[in-house]
């Protein structure tokens, strides 16, 4: 299974004891599977600044034109970008976790 480049991160933070999306990780079905690694390949495209950019509908359709979905894209597109928020919000805490450890 493909959890994607931030994985030794994740394992990295575990190792402090720090709580990370690998923890409490369910059983993933095919559906589950197909859009864990989906999510991962398109948040690879994602651009940065100061912070994490969400993916954008180009990319999004881009993929879905060289990978179509087995799912009702609209199906499809509520749940990547549900999973782009949550994975944005999960980023900025972090940073901001990150943030105060250095004052």
């Amino acid at each position: 299974m493909e959890y994607g480049s931030d994985v030794a991160f994740f394992e990295e933070l575990r190792k402090d004891g720090t709580l990370t999306p690998l923890d409490d990780l369910p059983e993933l079905d095919l559906m589950g599977e197909w859009f864990l690694t989906t999510f991962s390949r398109l948040s690879a495209t994602r651009t940065t600044g100061y912070s994490a950019n969400p993916i954008s509908f180009v990319e999004i359709k881009q993929y879905f034109d060289l990978f179509p979905s087995p799912y009702d894209i609209e199906f499809t597109l509520n749940t990547i970008q549900r999973l782009d928020s949550i994975f944005l919000d999960f980023t900025r805490k972090r940073m901001e976790q990150q943030q105060k450890a250095k004052k």
